[in-house]
Parts: C-alpha cells; sequence; structure tokens
C-alpha cells in the first residue's frame, strides 16, 4: 500500500497500518433456523448472511465497518442480500456523497434480525434476542480478521441488538 499526504494522524495510522488479513472472511447464512416466528412468517430468504459492501479503495486494509440495519425490507428478501432496497439507496446516497470510509476501510451490511417481518413491522425483543447469536458471530469472525472494527447501528432495533 502507498502512502500518500493525509490531513490527519488517524489516516496516516490507518494508511501506515500493516494489512493483517489475506483474505476475506465469510459471514455465514442460516437457511435452517427456526429460533423465532419470522422464519415461518412467509420471507423468502430465511437467516440472510451479512455482505461485504464496499471494499476499500486503497487497496488491503485491516479495518472494516459494519454496518447493522432493523431487518431486511421487501427487496433484501427479495435478493438475499441487505442493504439493496431504499434503505441501501439511502446509505449509497451518504456514502457516495462522504466517501470516507472506503478510502480506509471495507464495509459490511448486516442485520438485526435475519428474515423479513410482515409488513416491516419493528422486530420483537423476542426476535432480536433469536438472532443476536449470529450477529455476534459475524461481530467476531469480522474481529478475527481485521484489527479494527466500527459498528454502526441504524435505527434503534439496531442499537437494541
Amino acid at each position: 500500500m502507498t502512502a500518500v499526504a493525509t490531513p490527519t494522524p488517524v489516516v496516516d495510522a490507518l494508511l501506515s497500518a500493516k494489512p493483517t488479513r489475506l483474505r476475506l472472511p465469510v459471514l455465514a447464512a442460516h437457511p435452517a433456523c427456526s429460533a423465532c416466528d419470522l422464519a415461518s412468517a412467509g420471507a423468502r430468504t430465511v437467516g440472510m448472511a451479512s455482505v461485504l459492501w464496499a471494499r476499500c479503495r486503497a487497496g488491503d486494509t485491516d479495518t472494516a465497518v459494519f454496518v447493522i440495519g432493523q431487518g431486511p425490507g421487501a427487496t433484501e428478501d427479495y435478493e438475499g442480500r441487505p442493504f439493496v432496497g431504499p434503505s441501501g439507496d439511502k446509505l449509497a446516497g451518504f456514502y457516495m456523497r462522504e466517501s470516507v470510509a472506503d478510502d480506509y476501510a471495507d464495509v459490511w451490511c448486516g442485520n438485526a434480525t435475519r428474515c423479513r417481518a410482515p409488513s416491516d413491522a419493528k422486530p420483537s425483543v423476542g426476535q432480536l434476542r433469536a438472532c443476536k447469536p449470529y450477529l455476534l458471530s459475524d461481530v467476531n469472525r469480522l474481529a478475527s480478521v481485521y484489527r479494527r472494527v466500527a459498528i454502526l447501528c441504524v435505527g434503534a432495533p439496531a442499537h437494541e441488538s
């Protein structure tokens, strides 16, 4: 990685840090999940996996940003990936406007719940609790590969989980 002149010591530190990962982590889907009522509520994608949303423009990095949303919407359920519907459009708009994270980090996206709730309802405490082990597994997997992982919770259910 080639260092470039940057305005802050934090950015200099990120650019000069040695990458610690050799390959991208694999974050698992959980299609056989039956931990709560969402899996049987008619969702097309059950146990949706978290995904790499944007690669670092500088090349290999040891920093990840993990964006966690409430749960899949209709478009995400159909596509089988998080943040591809209206929420993904908003995230992409912010991301393109600010253009900070992808200069120094890989950006991952996931959800507090892995299955779509009927009518995109706010997940219950029980549904959040049922999906929490999967979310923690993703965080731990990212932390085992990247030296730094920043977590951005979008909305109250993601923050509560």
